[in-house]
């Protein structure tokens, strides 16, 4: 696949969830309205939607000053809509992969992560995207909001655009939380240049370390383990997880071992992947452990599904962050995989989405899989014969369409 450069902006509805559970017909209505105006405002500005799912969308643009701009008018836009709707959009620059008429990447995640620490009603951005335009925007006004936490990557401050009667977004930390320090801070490095100069561990070999181990001097087999992991010693990694799932590795060098599997096991194969991300969970590096995951549900559907879940169960993660993944577990489920159509389903009845719950839980009924049909059964103590047969007609159409798609596949 391809990359290039684009600034990536995530937009979202504020309690978008919520007013769809009290005003479905209406809040779908509302938001009509916005997309007629948000739309041809992107093309005018020289952006391109690439994705959208629900209440949000992803917006591509060749130049960062474009895309602040365009977040600019388009908040001016909603605001005199006035509608009961309000936006927030968050941005990134970097480099994304192109995917087809889509973009996929860590900017592009970044961006949603920005965006769910967007004031409500404003223009949040990245201190890589402010680098770009402060200089050359002297008619806005900037404003820090402070170092700010993100998943995967170190803290990083972020700008907004001071626009009037916007809401203060309340997740925004004025620091990193503490316990969050020794695994991302400018700290990491320290830790690294400290295990690859330990003199006590150079030039030991693996044998050396299993030695020491037999022995109960885990602190030096870890401090072998660890240095012959910067050499790429793959039975190293192995050795030093062992110790790591015993709880056998010194406390005071958990941090040095977090870092080392940060910065060298990246590219290992998926079940190392997913065993380093069990351990970074048990010792408290959860954004690490989730990007662990992430790597590894590129190639694994499992890892896929575990993370999806991941992003589901953090209350953190923005309306993009979920829609991405909803976007790939539904890739998933076309191609037959139950268990992505089970959690697609029990995530739409977790936001009081019944029709699609049902469309999903049926769609795995139909592959004869006893989940869905008790949860079928579940779902239809709480809906009317009407909605019932409203829903078995979609999902009817679903269970075809993935039907046609594999017998189209296995010819």
């Amino acid at each position: 696949m391809e990359t290039k450069l684009a600034t990536i902006i995530c937009s979202d509805v504020i309690g978008y969830s919520s007013l769809m559970q009290k005003d479905e017909i209406g809040t779908l209505k509302n938001l009509d309205a916005c997309r007629a105006v948000i739309d041809p405002l992107i093309d005018s500005s020289k952006g391109r939607l690439f994705n959208t799912g629900g209440d949000s969308v992803l917006i591509e643009f060749a130049s960062a000053v474009d895309a602040v701009r365009f977040g600019i008018e388009m908040q001016a836009s909603m605001k005199k809509l006035n509608n009961g709707m309000r936006w927030r959009i968050g941005m990134h620059m970097g480099e994304v992969w192109i995917y087809g008429t889509n973009l996929m990447g860590d900017a592009v995640n970044l961006a949603a992560r920005t965006e769910s620490l967007a004031d409500y009603g404003g223009v949040t951005m990245t201190d890589t995207v402010y680098r770009l335009v402060s200089g050359k925007m002297k008619d806005c006004e900037f404003i820090s909001r402070g170092i700010q936490e993100f998943k995967n990557v170190s803290p990083m401050e972020i700008w907004s655009v001071v626009l009037p009667d916007i809401e203060p977004n309340p997740h925004l930390n004025k620091k990193p939380k503490q316990e969050n320090k020794t695994e991302y801070t400018k700290n990491h490095q320290d830790l690294i240049k400290t295990v690859m100069n330990d003199q006590a561990a150079r030039n030991k070999t693996l044998n050396d370390a299993q030695s020491l181990r037999r022995d109960g001097k885990l602190g030096p087999a870890a401090r072998v383990l660890m240095w012959r992991i910067t050499k790429q010693d793959k039975n190293a990694i192995d050795e030093l997880v062992n110790l790591g799932t015993k709880n056998l590795i010194p406390k005071e060098l958990v941090p040095y071992a977090a870092a080392i599997f940060s910065e060298f096991c990246r590219k290992v194969d998926c079940n190392r992947l997913l065993i380093i991300a069990d351990l970074m969970q048990q010792w408290g590096y959860n954004s690490t452990a989730l990007e662990f995951v992430k790597i590894a549900a590129k190639v694994d559907d499992k890892a896929q599904q575990r993370y999806a879940l991941m992003i589901f169960n953090d209350p953190t993660s923005s309306s993009s962050e979920i829609n991405l993944v909803l976007e790939d577990l539904k890739e998933l489920a076309m191609r037959k995989n139950v268990d992505a159509m089970i959690k697609l389903g029990e995530y739409y009845n977790t936001v009081n989405d019944k029709k699609n719950a049902f469309r999903w839980f049926y769609a795995a009924r139909a592959q004869h899989d006893s989940r869905g049909q008790t949860s079928i059964e579940q779902l239809n103590k709480t809906i009317s014969k009407t909605e019932f047969q409203n829903y078995k007609t979609d999902a009817d159409a679903l269970v075809d369409q993935i039907k046609f798609i594999d017998d189209n596949r296995m010819r």
